[in-house]
């Protein structure tokens, strides 16, 4: 994949932003140094997922404007985001979601307060995973490759 970035990309949902600076200032102490970007509800993070598409996405559920039940859905119509791991952390029971429609198969639900061992755990596997299918980032003149530009 030309251009691969090799840290990991975690794009955190949730429209409080105490909680918002909160998951900011753990994330940023684990140690594979990941790149955070927050919204504060669906639509803006439907926006960012556009801009640079996340390896990990944390979204609270209930939130203004657009929630995150309304953009899961949306995001798994999406079949170039389907590589994108996706963790609701919500204080909604599971009856709650339930009442509401649900969520889409196979995307796990933390409860609140916010799991942040769990959470880093599930971004360490994916940062080693990502590191593992990352290319050089150039080849010089080796016969028949292409050659990648640094970043």
């Amino acid at each position: 994949m030309p251009g691969a970035d090799p840290s990991l990309r975690i794009l955190v949902v949730e429209d409080d932003p105490v909680v918002l600076r909160v998951y900011e200032r753990r994330i940023a102490r684990w140690p594979m140094n990941p790149r955070v970007v927050t919204a504060g509800n669906g639509y803006e993070a439907l926006v960012r997922i556009g801009l640079g598409k996340p390896d990990l996405l944390i979204t609270d559920l209930h939130m203004p404007e657009m929630d995150g039940f309304q953009m899961l859905r949306q995001l798994r119509k999406m079949s170039e985001l389907a590589d994108v791991t996706i963790v609701v952390v919500t204080g909604l029971d599971p009856a709650d979601i339930e009442a509401r429609g649900g969520i889409p198969e196979g995307i796990p639900v933390l409860p609140k307060p916010i799991p942040f061992d769990r959470l880093r755990d599930i971004a360490t596997v994916l940062a080693a995973r990502k590191q593992q299918h990352t290319p050089p980032k150039t080849r010089l003149h080796a016969p028949g490759a292409h050659t990648r530009f640094p970043e």
